[in-house]
């Protein structure tokens, strides 16, 4: 009986463990279910758990050679600019990778006319080369009027001498080139051509170069062989995917000048091959726009009418013809929208229209600025139905599918003073519901103040400003400033649903006499999110020019020629953390609150604690070498004190890990600052531009007995992470503490003594 007994209570104590494993194996499971099911509810129900953060990025900077006239980044993140006589390619770092030198004989870029430019999907480069018109004048004997005045640059002289010269046989032989660049800027070929002088375009679609030079269209292979040409053609063409080119007749045959020719309403359709496919005539005459006559969209060729527009399919039917009782012509800003809408501008009156009259029969055209007062904008459905009319009266600085932007200029006082620039207000409006998105104030920071001269006043002033300082000191006068005056701008490139925007103001003393007058101005790149917050801005050195965007960067220049690339994201997911402390803290509690209360009987543990509260931001090895004691040890204690939120960390310099008091304490900025004031030479720096602000590279390594070299970097660095300003002043370039970071500096630099 005994014996039996015995060998029961064995047999308990062998399974007993057995049991206990089971039953807690079977906890362990409800309670994944509970919390699978738990977290599924949530993301159903869009509970809120969730995290953003705003990830700012300038990629790189890089100095540049000259005004960019065009600018496209190509898949692989490399880009390709053109300046005044040089085509070139940029690497995804921003190293420059090659450039080709234009003669003087040829321009490829101008203020006054777009490129005409294109590029393969394997990034080759097709330009078209202008003739310089004003150097083939002095070559052959012919008047160059225009060329002996000191107050026009090379544009100028062109422009004025094709206004001079446009329909003579000089005109007709001028030399013009198409060239083909490889991505290694390889010239793979170059073709000569008749003038286009005045309108050029290129186009590639599958393998094959398509260009508009005067009135002539023709094709071109990758191997640089001339497929066919067509002449006789009003206007640039549209080309559609597979290669079908679609034209219109002028009616005033031969005419180089777009400005004079009168088009048709016969449209044809190109075969890939140069035969006619179709050829239609829609019954009344084509408005001239600048650009593309007719369009091409969503499968449909769009010609635009002196008042609407007709729809033809691609096998020349046509689809159906849209007439106003007044003046019409296409948005020009923004003639299709990605859903394939179509954007009209339509006119109280036709004073907008330049007026023909040929063989008894009136014709209108859209030429240079016409006026938007009393406009409306007009969207049409791809089958004609009008989806909406709102007003068209503003100014858009910008229209980018469907949405567009507006600048209101904020006077800051009725007289001009030099030192208070304009400011200005963004508006985003999405046009087809006239709703206004968002608004949000744009101010240009704290403007730099230099002397006027030859070399500054175009990267300083825009448009008819500058051209009128040059004109004016070429004249030699003795005239002295008498007022200010000044004027600001805005570009603004669309990145997913970040909104960017390059704003620049400026004052000046006028009139503008260089080595007298003073300027002063400030601007910069602006990052806003979807609903309109500012998320991130840089300073700029200078008018932006060219703006592109690819795969979530943007890519910028200013007037100085200088490049950068910069990126914000803004990232959200669920807080699955959160989650997870929930199911702890009710499922685990006990276990923590013991743990909890172990956490400070432990002596090594505390002093590690206090070593951190006194010396916020300091490293693993700083406290292990201040307290004595192993590495090993203040890992271990570093990471009890983070599980249990006594202590906070950040990667600093993508090199050190640096710890801060109590998570919360301090806010992702301040421990980026401290961390960095941690470093004595960025310390001193600090405390240096504190004291005087505007210090140069060369003045803060005199004045901390540092290498220039090396303080170079510091600055760079500090200037990348939005620190200090960058300000171009007479004599080089000074540094300030950007006043949106001053207090939080100040606060560590108190903190961290």
């Amino acid at each position: 009986m005994t014996e039996a007994i015995i060998q029961g209570q064995l047999f308990f104590h062998k399974w007993e463990p057995m049991r206990r494993k089971r039953a807690l194996f079977e906890s362990v499971l409800a309670m994944t279910a509970i919390l699978l099911i738990f977290s599924f509810y949530l993301m159903i129900t869009g509970y809120a758990f969730t995290t953003t953060e705003t990830r700012a990025t300038v990629k790189w900077d890089s100095a540049g050679n000259g005004t960019i006239y065009y600018l496209t980044a190509c898949e692989d993140g490399t880009l390709r600019t053109l300046t005044d006589g040089h085509v070139s390619a940029i690497g995804s770092d921003g190293s420059p990778l090659w450039s080709v030198d234009i003669p003087d004989k040829w321009w490829a870029g101008s203020k006054y006319y777009e490129p005409a430019v294109d590029i393969s999907p394997e990034g080759t480069l097709y330009v078209y080369l202008r003739a310089n018109v004003t150097r083939a004048a002095m070559e052959r004997g012919l008047p160059y009027t225009y060329a002996g005045d000191s107050t026009l640059d090379m544009d100028d002289h062109n422009k004025r001498l094709m206004d001079a010269y446009a329909g003579t046989e000089f005109a007709r032989s001028l030399d013009e080139r198409v060239l083909a660049i490889s991505t290694n800027g390889d010239i793979l070929w170059n073709i000569l051509l008749s003038t286009g002088l005045y309108d050029a375009d290129i186009v590639f679609r599958n393998g094959t170069v398509y260009v508009y030079h005067g009135s002539d269209v023709t094709a071109i292979n990758g191997d640089g062989r001339v497929l066919w040409t067509i002449g006789d053609t009003g206007a640039a063409p549209a080309v559609d995917e597979q290669g079908y080119v679609y034209t219109v007749a002028p009616i005033r045959s031969g005419e180089l000048d777009p400005n004079r020719r009168v088009l048709s309403g016969i449209v044809s359709a190109i075969y890939p091959n140069g035969t006619v496919f179709w050829r239609e005539d829609v019954g009344e005459p084509a408005s001239t726009l600048k650009g593309t006559v007719p369009l091409y969209d969503h499968g449909t060729v769009y010609l635009p009418l002196g008042n609407g527009i007709a729809a033809l399919d691609r096998n020349g039917t046509v689809r159906w013809i849209k007439h106003y009782e007044v003046a019409t012509t296409i948005f020009e800003q923004q003639p299709f929208d990605s859903a394939g809408n179509v954007y009209l501008r339509t006119f109280d009156s036709g004073t907008a229209l330049s007026e023909y009259t040929f063989m008894g029969e009136t014709y209108y055209s859209f030429v240079g600025q016409y006026p938007i007062q009393g406009s409306r904008i007009s969207i049409l459905s791809p089958d004609g139905a009008e989806i909406s009319s709102v007003d068209g009266s503003r100014d858009y600085a910008s229209v980018i599918d469907g949405i567009a932007y507006t600048a209101d200029v904020l006077y800051p006082e009725s007289e001009r003073k030099l030192g208070v620039l304009e400011s200005a207000v963004l508006t985003a409006i999405d046009l087809k519901s006239n709703r206004t998105i968002w608004s949000q104030s744009i101010t240009p920071g704290e403007p730099a103040i230099v002397t006027l001269n030859a070399s500054n006043v175009e990267g300083l002033l825009a448009g008819d400003d500058a051209r009128n300082a040059q004109i004016f000191n070429a004249l030699n006068s003795s005239f002295m400033p008498r007022c200010v005056c000044g004027d600001c701008g805005l570009r603004v490139a669309r990145v997913g649903d970040m909104t960017y925007a390059g704003f620049w103001s400026y004052n000046y003393e006028a009139p503008a006499i260089y080595n007298v007058s003073r300027a002063a101005f400030a601007g910069g790149l602006y990052a806003f999110g979807p609903g309109g917050d500012l998320l991130w801005w840089r300073p700029v050195d200078s008018l932006i020019g060219s703006m592109c965007e690819k795969n979530g960067t943007v890519y910028y220049s200013t007037a100085s020629g200088r490049m950068s690339a910069a990126s914000v994201d803004v990232v959200t997911g669920l807080a699955m953390a959160a989650v997870l402390y929930v199911f702890i803290r009710f499922f685990a509690a006990g276990a923590v609150s013991r743990a909890r209360g172990a956490i400070s009987k432990n002596d090594n543990r505390n002093a590690v604690l206090k070593h951190i509260a006194a010396n916020p931001g300091s490293t693993m090895y700083e406290i292990a070498r201040s307290l004595g004691l192993n590495k090993g040890t203040v890992r271990y204690h570093l990471f009890i004190l983070s599980v249990n939120h006594r202590i906070a960390s950040h990667k600093a310099d993508n090199k050190f890990v640096r710890y801060f008091p109590n998570a919360g304490s301090y806010s992702k900025d301040e421990q980026q600052l401290m961390s960095l004031l941690r470093r004595d030479t960025i310390r001193r720096v600090m405390e240096a531009l504190l004291r005087k602000p505007g210090l140069s590279n060369v003045q803060l390594s005199e004045e901390l007995k540092v290498p220039e070299s090396a303080m170079s970097k510091h600055m760079k660095e500090l200037y990348t992470r939005g620190i200090v300003d960058k300000r171009r002043q007479a004599g080089g370039v000074s540094y300030r503490i950007r006043d949106d970071v001053r207090c939080l500096v100040v606060k560590a630099l108190e903190r961290t003594a």
